[in-house]
């Protein structure tokens, strides 16, 4: 971004001229070091800025090219003209080198790309002073917040003014969102994902939302440690965790042997919730442990295959890690054993076995996997808690009477469970009551068998083979499908 010191001036040009909507316009290259942005104006604009300037700062009248009516839009008096505008604008900030004009800085747009000037239009920002419950800020306007060191000889007029003012708001600020960018802003060669930026000024910051940031460009989030609780960075481009939580480290992955030295690095110490969705990250590393308090994070839409290092966080609670390449998780209860939520939609899973000792469980979601087989609900059926259960989206779901022989597999618990969203139905539940009674009395028959050994191969006379050997098994959902007829 530009700086106006003394190795950084600024210089102006007009190299072409545009027309548009029969208008002409002027095209304006303004310089400070090497950044540059285009400003177009009509001729009228430059008459406008010259009776100011006039007015306000006593520049000679007669500078200005003389207005023409008949034949201005001959194109070799344009090009004369593009000529001598050029040589007013070019005088007047030689002239204001050391000092610009209000007027003329509005004029060439500082504002929007030159920090000292950013700053001051921010100082006096309705979105920071106003006491807004939540700021929108780019990663351009973060920058120039940021930039309190100031080169040059002078400092700027009203600096140290605008500076204590920014201080003030950007202290009271509770919430807070940061939007980037990688393509180039407006007219201008500035790229705002390749500008550092930090948070050094917001002391009661709350929540976090960065918006399409580049997170290395962050060089000192101290503050945010002390005070975030809620830290939002969706579709940053992050492939790992320490990119954001270590954002501020010369040096950011550490491995299990580097546990001792990670655990003398400052601690994410308030933050609860963590979204680290749509990104690009193959796998948790051990940085996540710095987040000590964390109760809910969200990784959906990266690349993880498995749920490593959450251990190291034991108040963990809900864990959405939808759209993902997970195949299974393997005694899962033994890294989340206190989780309540979990979020494992559009995944590749088609065994829920690793999920059968969450007991704290009380909502799971898996559509949209390769589950295929009712047998896979009878290993969370026995959850105690658990009360919301989506499987829509699985090879399971197209099942005859799917939702019924689900229902099932919950026993007496069926009435308070919730599958797919919805609640069962009477006549769901009235089904789900004869296929239990139904096997009940199966189960029952079966029991009263008389066992046969090799020392008793032969029924006891008081058992008929027909009625307790060749009888055969009623099948099931044909007596559900003619219990409900008689209904």
């Amino acid at each position: 971004m530009a700086l106006l010191d003394d190795d950084n001036m600024l210089t102006v040009e007009i190299p072409s001229v545009s027309t548009v909507s029969d208008f002409t316009e002027y095209n304006i290259m303004v310089h400070i070091g090497a950044v540059q942005w285009l400003v177009r104006h009509r001729y009228k604009d430059f008459q406008s800025l010259h009776q100011h300037l006039t007015a306000n700062h006593g520049i000679a009248k007669h500078l200005l090219p003389p207005k023409k009516i008949i034949g201005n839009k001959d194109p070799s008096f344009i090009q004369k003209r593009r000529i001598d505008l050029q040589t007013y604008i070019q005088g007047l900030v030689t002239l204001m080198q050391r000092a610009v004009a209000d007027e003329l800085a509005e004029f060439l747009q500082l504002a929007e790309y030159e920090v000292l000037h950013l700053r001051r239009r921010l100082a006096s920002d309705q979105r920071l002073v106003s006491h807004h419950k939540q700021v929108h800020l780019t990663a351009l306007e973060m920058h120039a917040i940021s930039a309190t060191e100031v080169r040059g000889s002078q400092p700027p007029p009203g600096g140290v003014h605008h500076l204590a003012q920014l201080a003030e708001a950007a202290g009271r600020t509770r919430c807070l969102t940061v939007t980037g960018s990688s393509r180039t802003w407006r007219e201008s060669n500035i790229v705002p994902n390749e500008l550092d930026f930090n948070f050094n000024m917001f002391k009661k910051l709350h929540t976090l939302n960065l918006e399409q940031c580049n997170v290395l460009k962050i060089n000192d989030a101290s503050s945010l440690r002390r005070s975030l609780v809620k830290l939002n960075a969706p579709g940053c481009g992050l492939q790992r965790v320490c990119d954001l939580l270590l954002c501020d480290a010369v040096h950011r992955y550490f491995t299990e042997e580097d546990l001792e030295l990670l655990q003398t690095l400052p601690k994410w110490a308030p933050l609860k919730d963590l979204n680290l969705s749509n990104n690009a990250i193959a796998s948790i590393d051990l940085s996540v442990s710095l987040c000590h308090k964390l109760e809910t994070i969200n990784l959906s839409g990266n690349k993880l295959s498995s749920l490593d290092y959450l251990t190291k966080l034991p108040y963990l609670i809900s864990v959405v890690a939808s759209n993902n390449s997970i195949i299974e998780l393997p005694d899962l209860h033994t890294k989340l054993g206190n989780l309540v939520h979990l979020d494992l939609s559009r995944n590749k899973m088609n065994s829920l076995v690793g999920l059968a000792c969450l007991y704290s469980l009380v909502s799971l979601d898996v559509s949209s996997n390769l589950i295929s087989d009712i047998e896979e609900v009878e290993h969370v059926s026995k959850l105690p808690c658990l009360e919301d259960v989506v499987l829509t989206g699985n090879p399971v779901a197209t099942i005859v009477d799917y939702r019924t022989k689900v229902l099932e597999c919950f026993g007496i618990r069926c009435s308070e469970l919730c599958l797919d969203l919805e609640r069962p139905t009477q006549r769901e539940l009235d089904k789900v009551a004869v296929l239990q009674a139904l096997r009940s009395a199966k189960e029952s028959n079966v029991s009263k068998l008389p066992a046969l050994s090799m020392m008793s191969p032969v029924l006891p006379s008081h058992v008929t083979a027909p009625s307790a050997v060749l009888m055969p098994v009623p099948d099931l959902a044909t007596a559900v499908e003619e219990a409900t007829k008689l209904e």
